[in-house]
């Protein structure tokens, strides 16, 4: 018998942008520690750059479309008036 997968509900891009951030200061975490060997470090820089980039253009990403929603916003109130 196959077993159903649960869903989980799509995160905001607030709520991804919390998530990674707290992922972020983890990396940091474990990059930082010299008592970690090399490898596990190396390996938390490169998920560190990786997921830094990921959240720089959700950042993009998100105020692009703040942006977006308060100038059509405008465009109806504009039109209404």
């Amino acid at each position: 018998m196959a077993r159903l997968r649960r869903t989980r509900k799509p995160l905001t891009l607030d709520e991804l942008r919390a998530s990674m951030s707290t992922a972020l200061i983890e990396l940091e975490r474990i990059y930082t520690d010299t008592k970690k060997d090399a490898d596990s470090r190396i390996r938390a820089i490169n998920s560190l750059a990786t997921l830094a980039n990921s959240y720089a253009r959700i950042t993009e990403v998100s105020d692009i479309e703040k942006r977006l929603t308060e100038l059509e916003t405008a465009n109806a109130y504009s039109k209404a008036g």
